[in-house]
C-alpha cells in the first residue's frame, strides 16, 4: 500500500514540464494560472472529555463546501441539520451526500460532500481505556495539489 502511494506521489512529478530562465527588470509578478484561486479552508480539532462510554460533539459548517470528519474507532454516527443520519452500521453513498471510509487501524473519515451552514452531531463510542476522544474536522474550500 505504501508503495502504491509513493508511485502516485511521484507519477505527476515524471510528467510535469520545468520552466526556467529569467524576469525581465521591473516584471511584475502574476500568479499561475494552473494554481488554485485564493480561498479560506477552515479545520478545526475537539477534544471530548470522558463522561460516559459514549460522546457527543456540535460542528459547526460555513456552507457550501465539503466537509470530513476523522473519528477514531469505528461505527460513528453523524446527524444532518436536516435530521438526515449517517448510522453507524452504514457506509453511506455518493448520491446521498454521506460517506464513510475505512482507515488502517481502528479509525475511519466521514465525508460529508455539500455542508449547511448549521451545525453537525457526531456521536462516538469512548474506549474503556482511554480520558476522552479527538475529533478533527476540516472544511477544505479549495483543491490541494503537492507538489516536490
Amino acid at each position: 500500500m505504501k508503495k502504491l502511494f509513493a508511485l502516485l506521489l511521484l507519477a505527476p512529478a515524471t510528467f510535469a514540464a520545468d520552466v526556467v530562465g529569467k524576469f525581465e527588470t521591473g516584471t511584475k509578478y502574476e500568479a499561475p494560472i494552473a494554481h488554485a484561486p485564493a480561498s479560506v479552508s477552515r479545520m478545526f480539532a475537539r477534544e471530548v472529555p470522558r463522561v460516559s462510554s459514549h460522546a457527543s460533539v456540535e460542528l459547526p459548517a460555513s456552507g457550501d463546501s465539503s466537509m470530513i470528519i476523522w473519528a477514531p474507532g469505528r461505527g460513528a454516527r453523524l446527524t444532518t441539520p436536516s435530521g438526515s443520519v449517517l448510522q453507524s452500521s452504514e457506509r453511506g453513498s455518493i448520491e446521498r451526500g454521506l460517506r464513510r471510509i475505512g482507515l488502517e487501524g481502528s479509525q475511519e473519515v466521514l465525508h460529508v460532500m455539500r455542508t449547511a451552514a448549521a451545525s453537525y452531531r457526531l456521536d462516538v463510542d469512548v474506549p474503556d481505556d482511554a480520558q476522552g476522544v479527538t475529533i478533527v474536522a476540516a472544511e477544505p474550500d479549495s483543491a490541494l495539489t503537492l507538489s516536490t
